[in-house]
């Protein structure tokens, strides 16, 4: 009777002993001895059923699952699933903006499985993707790097290789706008970094920035862009609206350099910059209150005016997207609003 009762209250614990007939033959210090053994993945299954660990699974993030994955041998079927249903959670955790980057993500999620499908979002999450109208005057290099070049350039540049300057120069919009595939819903924390660096003079002529948008019904988007080499600030109010100008840091040398942007979970915006061998300096914040209330989410952009451009070729590349900035990176944390004097330098909105 002893024994039977130890086995229905190991039972009730939710511990299975591991062999019941041992048990019998050991004696009682065998089955103590066995009741202190960690439960087999079996002995978990007979008490939680086959599918415990999918649904334990479902509370891990991709970096536990990495590190549970590298623990112990676990089912590959079952961490397949996980990895792929983290996959699917992660690429409804932010927005993404355009149809190439759509049209990415569904190739990934239909020709990729586990941990790979999930690699390969993660890398989408930094991709630029490029009209191919706007080749040669700006060309992709990879999946999250681009150069471009100025009108202004000499014999050796890709301009004298095009058949017809004139009418390929014709595809190129004033100003080239281009989006980082994915962004951040309103009251997610979101950074971007991006790698800067040019052959001849840039000043204005490029800018990082932040697209303020809304809903895809509503098609309104609104442009915080910074140009980290002049230091000026410009704010665009939606298409043909008024165009505002601030100056927020001093001029820098063309220097290779990093420049950030960051949306805070409160909806405020702010730049940073970093030349080569220099400290970190920030332009201060735009608070959430200068953004109207239909906009919806944020993605990290870069500008280009190519036909203003003196340099002979300018790279830039994506080396950050996350919700925080890298740890080594001395970012401060509390900074105060932007004290600038803004001034309307474009006005062509139609306000009737």
């Amino acid at each position: 009777m002893p024994e039977v009762q130890s086995q229905r209250s190991s039972k009730d614990a939710g511990v299975v002993p591991c062999n019941a007939v041992q048990h019998d033959e050991t004696g009682s210090d065998g089955h103590m001895e066995d009741l202190m053994r960690v439960p087999h993945t079996s002995d978990i299954c007979e008490v939680l059923g086959r599918d415990w660990l999918l649904l334990v699974g479902r509370f891990l993030d991709y970096m536990a699952l990495a590190r549970s994955q590298c623990a112990g041998p676990v089912c590959p079927r079952v961490v397949t699933h996980l990895w792929e249903e983290s996959a699917r959670q992660y690429l409804h955790s932010f927005p993404l903006w355009g149809k190439n980057a759509e049209k990415r993500a569904e190739e990934l999620t239909l020709t990729l499985t586990g941990s790979r499908r999930f690699r390969e979002l993660r890398l989408l999450q930094q991709s630029i993707f490029l009209p191919k109208a706007w080749e040669p005057w700006i060309c992709k290099t990879s999946s999250q790097s681009l150069k471009a070049f100025g009108s202004g350039l000499e014999e050796s540049s890709p301009f004298q290789m095009a058949a017809n300057v004139s009418r390929q120069w014709e595809c190129l919009p004033q100003q080239a706008t281009l989006a980082v595939a994915a962004g951040a819903f309103r009251g997610q924390p979101f950074v971007t970094g991006i790698r800067m660096s040019s052959v001849g003079a840039v000043g204005d002529s490029v800018c990082v920035g932040i697209e303020a948008s809304g809903d895809r019904e509503s098609g309104l988007v609104m442009s915080v862009m910074f140009a980290p080499y002049e230091g000026q600030v410009y704010i665009k109010h939606a298409e043909n609206g008024p165009l505002m100008q601030a100056q927020a840091l001093p001029s820098l040398s063309d220097t290779p350099i990093n420049a950030w942007m960051e949306v805070t979970d409160k909806g405020a915006v702010r730049f940073l910059r970093q030349a080569d061998g220099r400290e970190l300096e920030e332009t201060g914040i735009l608070p959430p209150e200068m953004f109207p209330k239909w906009v919806d989410c944020f993605f990290a952009s870069i500008h280009f005016w190519c036909y203003d451009m003196a340099a002979k070729q300018f790279n830039a590349s994506v080396e950050w997207c996350g919700s925080a900035f890298p740890s080594e990176l001395s970012a401060p944390v509390d900074c105060t609003e932007m004290d600038v004097v803004w001034s309307l330098i474009e006005d062509d909105f139609d306000y009737s």
